[in-house]
């Protein structure tokens, strides 16, 4: 049995790769990690080009990266920097957090012969392996859940698992919050970590079919999703529902949804550039169907921070 405790306690604060070993990790190696792919076509030398990962619907590959001096820059938002600054300004996150997600994501950081420029490079990390899934029940993740997210137990458990992986250059286990996508994978989030196992893909949720309006609700995250269910109440799956997961799935998403005629379009991005972008590319295809619901939640960037601060309000 592996010790659920002990494992989150590494995952917390066993940060493997140092703040200089995470500079060193390759961009490349990263970027392709996180589902990113270089343009066969312009890349030149120590020159690689990439459609940039902060603006997944523009069509320009104006994200570069310089292997040799292992830096990137975004010619869109006239910034740049090394792997680290890319994870904080990715994730949008602090230093600390930065490193936890790259100790996750490079669990077998072990430094090799020095290049002839003096960086150190890293192996290519291994995929995530499952070993179980089954209903949530640790309690570190149950608190992710009530306490972090505000999300009661019973209205997870409808659409989440607890799923158990591990990671085979460290020979760890480790758990997250798991649901289903479309492909049979699992897309993965507990505190410090988000990722995937399998192959990556949105998940699509419907309703019997007695009870099936026409019509769908598209969601960036499952936490989003989990919040707007606890917000409407069963209304919200009387009609079909989408979560992306990622907004790198903008294409399938326009996919399904032409594939199913729906005459109702509810979108719940982020506000911010990338939602706009989102609710654009849709709204380009589907102007008659599409009702943006994001300005229930404006300031606050998503529908999970909308809730959170709804429930702290109320004392939950």
């Amino acid at each position: 049995m592996v010790d659920l405790k002990l494992t989150f306690k590494s995952q917390k604060i066993g940060i493997i790769v140092t703040k200089q070993e995470a500079k060193s990790i390759p961009l490349s190696i990263l970027l392709e990690k996180m589902g990113f792919q270089a343009s066969r076509s312009k890349h030149s030398g120590n020159d690689m080009w990439y459609k940039s990962p902060f603006r997944p619907l523009e069509r320009d590959t104006n994200f570069h990266v310089n292997t040799r001096e292992n830096v990137w820059f975004d010619f869109g938002s006239n910034q740049g920097g090394d792997t680290l600054k890319f994870i904080k300004e990715f994730n949008k996150t602090d230093e600390t957090e930065a490193l936890i997600f790259l100790d996750a994501l490079f669990p077998k950081a072990q430094k090799k012969d020095k290049l002839h420029d003096g960086k150190k490079r890293f192996d290519a990390p291994e995929t995530l392996t499952l070993k179980r899934a089954q209903p949530i029940s640790n309690p570190h993740l149950i608190a992710y859940l009530t306490e972090d997210r505000k999300i009661d137990l019973n209205t997870a458990q409808k659409h989440l698992v607890e799923v158990i992986y591990s990671q085979a250059q460290t020979g760890k286990d480790f758990y997250a919050l798991g649901m289903a996508n479309r492909l049979g994978g699992f897309e993965i989030r507990n505190k410090y970590f988000k990722g995937s196992i399998f192959k990556k893909d949105i998940s699509i949720l419907s309703p019997k079919a007695e009870d099936m309006e026409n019509k769908v609700s598209i969601f960036h995250s499952f936490f989003d999703f989990l919040s707007a269910s606890k917000y409407y109440g069963a209304t919200l799956t009387e009609g079909e529902v989408i979560v992306m997961h990622s907004n790198a799935f903008q294409n399938s998403v326009l996919a399904y949804l032409n594939a199913r005629s729906f005459s109702r379009i509810f979108t719940y991005f982020d506000n911010d550039r990338a939602g706009e972008e989102l609710t654009y590319a849709i709204g380009k295809q589907f102007a008659q169907q599409l009702e943006p619901c994001n300005a229930l939640y404006y300031p606050h960037k998503d529908f999970n921070a909308f809730w959170v601060k709804k429930m702290l309000f109320l004392g939950h």
